[in-house]
């Protein structure tokens, strides 16, 4: 059916009950991603029927759409959009069954807690990172989130902070760091 005009189309859309609405994206998200280079408008489709994808395979395909829409996203400045989409895909694989679902998972953390770094959403972005800190189990995969996350301490005039939790992933990570630089000098600089 097409259209001549878009208010035509919302008004047909809009009497619509939501379920069959899910449904209608649902089809039309399903028949997008089996064709190659609409993975994007997939998953927008996808997005607005997350809650009908019911199979576990679909799920985690329909997670890697969402990585994959969010990093386009975020490469034209769309952080907003970005963060969606990863909150989106977070939530399909809230099971974690496998370990290939566990490094998605955490990898799309990771990158929803730059994204919502870059939207200013700092009090969220916190609880992402704790949430990264305390599911990492190696200091290397900590080292890109801390990176961001000593950036949002050190714009919030929490420097002490940004350079505690710096120099302690730097300990994790082996490198020596003298106490007393550590503890007097560094102090001595932040004042």
């Amino acid at each position: 059916v097409r259209f001549r005009h878009d208010r035509v189309q919302q008004a047909v859309y809009g009497r619509l009950d939501p379920a069959r609405q899910r449904a209608l994206h649902l089809l039309l998200a399903r028949r997008l991603a089996a064709l190659t280079g609409r993975e994007t408008a997939a998953a927008a489709q996808y997005l607005q029927a997350v809650d009908a994808v019911r199979d576990r395979e679909e799920r985690r395909g329909v997670a890697g759409l969402f990585r994959e829409a969010a990093a386009e996203a975020r490469l034209a400045g769309n952080f907003a959009s970005a963060e969606r989409f990863l909150a989106a895909a977070l939530a399909l694989l809230n099971c974690r069954e496998t370990a290939a679902d566990k490094l998605l998972f955490a990898a799309l953390e990771i990158e929803q807690h730059a994204a919502l770094y870059c939207l200013g959403r700092l009090d969220e972005a916190d609880a992402v990172y704790r949430s990264i800190e305390g599911r990492s189990g190696a200091a290397l995969d900590l080292v890109e989130a801390a990176c961001v996350q000593v950036s949002s301490l050190t714009n919030r005039g929490r420097p002490r902070e940004a350079v505690a939790l710096g120099l302690g992933l730097l300990r994790q990570l082996g490198l020596e760091v003298p106490a007393k630089i550590a503890a007097s000098e560094i102090e001595q600089q932040l004042d």
